[in-house]
């Protein structure tokens, strides 16, 4: 929990203050966890308008979404000589970006990954397990659905699924539970542990 809050957080701070690539944004900072220099790579998720053409793009390339998998090219292009490998890593992505952190813990590798709400972006015959990470899916949020005929999640250690708290025809869950502010919020004093899944 503590982890994935302090996750949360990064990329929260990283939709206001970021390095603009184009249609792919990031921050690489370092925090500190129970007295452990940590380094975090935080993506947000759709900030512009070509963010949002590339969602609907259901092209792949090595099993991936196109989107998620020329992104991840980008950022380890832009970051790779920043990254210190004597230091933990954490990779997290928002929304359209968490299928980023996703294959960035697949193809370059991390300590840590934690994917917040992401839309399904691996194809079902490229079966991908990836451990020390985790997944957060609010029902209530209709990203982490979107392209389920064609995309799904990776398998991993650890899948939280948090309460579903509004019902299926709810126009405010468009929307509403989707937003990294409500995730940090969840993660900061209503986390139910129970909801845990490994």
């Amino acid at each position: 929990n503590d982890l994935i809050l302090l996750a949360a957080k990064a990329c929260q701070r990283a939709y206001k203050k970021n390095t603009d690539l184009g249609s792919m944004e990031y921050a690489l900072t370092i925090e500190d966890y129970h007295g452990v220099p940590f380094q975090i790579l935080a993506m947000p998720g759709s900030n512009e308008f070509l963010d949002w053409v590339w969602n609907f793009t259901l092209l792949s390339w090595d099993g991936v979404k196109l989107c998620s998998y020329l992104a991840v090219k980008r950022v380890w292009q832009a970051v790779k000589n920043d990254i210190d490998p004597t230091m933990p890593l954490l990779v997290v992505g928002h929304s359209k970006a968490g299928p980023d952190a996703l294959r960035w813990k697949q193809k370059y590798g991390a300590d840590f990954c934690v994917a917040l709400c992401p839309p399904p972006a691996f194809r079902p015959w490229k079966k991908v397990n990836l451990k020390d990470t985790a997944i957060v899916i609010d029902p209530d949020d209709v990203v982490p659905l979107a392209g389920t005929l064609s995309f799904n999640h990776p398998t991993t250690d650890t899948l939280v699924h948090l309460p579903r708290e509004k019902a299926w025809y709810d126009p405010s869950r468009i929307g509403s539970d989707h937003v990294i502010d409500h995730i940090v919020q969840y993660f900061q004093g209503k986390v139910n542990l129970s909801k845990l899944e490994g």
